[in-house]
């Protein structure tokens, strides 16, 4: 069998130490035999080929392989002959730099030729959180007319209420704030057992009230902010949930620095005479002065 062929029938170019290949017939003189000058395993190449090694592990491990500044290493550590920028040495103009790190990164064409600005994501999300934030957005000290403002209320309002699985996903990320925290505290020491739900997890008649009652009772409250409510807003939101069955309490903000007037406040809201359910808890808390 001649030298290079397989018991399989096959062949293999990388083992002919003479000039034959089969794609040569008649020992044409375009292919040549050269050694590996890592492991000097024999092989076949073409002779305008310059190839110096038989596999390109080889070219990695080799000493004799200096990889030039600027090309871009492969996996196996030797450099990438694919298309494109990967496998060829980048010109010192090929090279940009970023405006928000201050790094140089080789030149990325992207579509039609048009070269990133910038190094990386977090780098041009750098850039837009400080470019477009604050008064340097382009609608910085735009308003909205009355009649747009009160269609867009009237819009969002229609879709809460005709699909509330809109309301939920909206908000079903919220958590419970600081004062709303406080008030679930606040209820759990006076011994009235309440679950926070301004999550999105019950939706009455396309409003989410702050926390229900967990026992049979159907009763809700409310936690209102002076800045986001006006006072017109307590009867509409009582008004609303009582057409559907729930007797509504809303409580203001700045009664929580009175915390002895709200226990007496929620006493009176659930029929019951002071101090309540839990008697020691509200009598300690009634000594106290308000902040």
């Amino acid at each position: 069998m001649p030298s290079g062929f397989r018991k399989d029938g096959g062949y293999s170019g990388r083992v002919f130490k003479s000039g034959a290949h089969p794609h040569n017939a008649g020992g044409a003189t375009s292919w040549i035999t050269v050694e590996c000058e890592h492991c000097g395993t024999s092989f076949s190449r073409r002779r305008s080929s310059h190839k110096r090694f038989c596999y390109r592990s080889c070219a990695a491990r080799s000493d004799k392989h200096k990889t030039p500044a600027g090309w871009n290493l492969g996996c196996s550590g030797a450099p990438t002959w694919n298309k494109g920028l990967a496998g060829r040495r980048l010109k010192p103009e090929e090279f940009l730099l970023c405006p928000t790190c201050g790094k140089s990164y080789p030149l990325r064409k992207r579509g039609k030729a048009t070269p990133s600005k910038f190094c990386s994501r977090a780098c041009y999300g750098a850039y837009r959180a400080l470019a477009y934030s604050g008064s340097n957005s382009p609608r910085f000290g735009t308003k909205l007319s009355p009649n747009v403002r009160k269609e867009i209320s009237r819009q969002m309002r229609k879709l809460w209420r005709e699909k509330p699985e809109v309301m939920k996903k909206a908000l079903s990320c919220r958590a419970p704030n600081k004062d709303e925290a406080s008030l679930s505290l606040f209820l759990a020491q006076l011994g009235y057992s309440y679950k926070y739900v301004g999550d999105g997890s019950l939706i009455i008649g396309g409003k989410n009230p702050d926390f229900v009652s967990t026992s049979a009772e159907h009763r809700v409250i409310e936690l209102f902010g002076e800045r986001w409510h006006p006072r017109t807003d307590e009867p509409k939101r009582i008004g609303h949930f009582q057409q559907h069955g729930y007797a509504t309490l809303i409580i203001w903000r700045a009664e929580l620095a009175d915390l002895a007037t709200l226990a007496r406040k929620l006493c009176l809201f659930h029929a019951e005479t002071f101090p309540g359910p839990n008697r020691t808890a509200s009598l300690s808390i009634c000594a106290q002065k308000p902040q």
